[in-house]
């Protein structure tokens, strides 16, 4: 079938599929992961920040809140205030970091790329989606060499049922990078 199709899909090039070959990513292929992640660097900055203002709103609110009432609720009542708003600033604020950390984080690079081969089985598997008002869909899959890949329902004008492939994949997230038809 077509693999030009195919590389326009997946956006790889040959010169990608090579070093796919040899479980690498290609230059360009890091160079669009970095972009990619560069993108993300200001929502998550926002988001981050946005957490930080969570976590302070119950400290800012409740520290004035303790002298002002810290008579009448007694010792016991403002060490539990007191924990409590550290406890909200830590849960909030953590969470806040842990996203800003992930967005400003450095992309892996040193991704490793294995490779499937065998025959193509396409195959339409159906799921649920979760939640009280739940619907039942339809996810087209991929199923070569023993691994089990989710696939757009375009990849069916390109491959064909029974066709000898080598499909290459991020080891982690299982990601198809690229793929090529091997003779028959």
């Amino acid at each position: 079938m077509s693999s030009t199709g195919l590389q326009k899909l997946y956006s790889f090039d040959d010169n990608d599929l090579s070093y796919n070959r040899a479980g690498n990513l290609s230059p360009k292929q890091q160079e669009n992961r970095t972009q990619s992640q560069k993108s993300g660097v200001l929502p998550g900055i926002g988001c981050g920040i946005f957490f930080f203002l969570i976590a302070a709103i119950l400290p800012v609110t409740f520290i004035p809140l303790i002298f002002t009432v810290g008579k009448d609720i007694g010792l016991a009542g403002i060490i539990g205030i007191s924990f409590g708003a550290l406890a909200w600033l830590l849960v909030w604020g953590g969470i806040g970091i842990y996203i800003i950390r992930k967005s400003v984080s450095r992309p892996n690079l040193s991704i490793k790329i294995l490779k499937a081969e065998g025959y193509v089985n396409l195959v339409g598997v159906e799921r649920r989606s979760g939640g009280k008002t739940h619907h039942t869909y339809t996810q087209d899959q991929l199923h070569i060499g023993g691994k089990e890949f989710d696939v757009d329902s375009e990849l069916a004008d390109f491959v064909m049922q029974g066709d000898h492939y080598a499909i290459y994949y991020q080891e982690d997230t299982e990601e198809i990078i690229s793929l090529e038809q091997l003779s028959k």
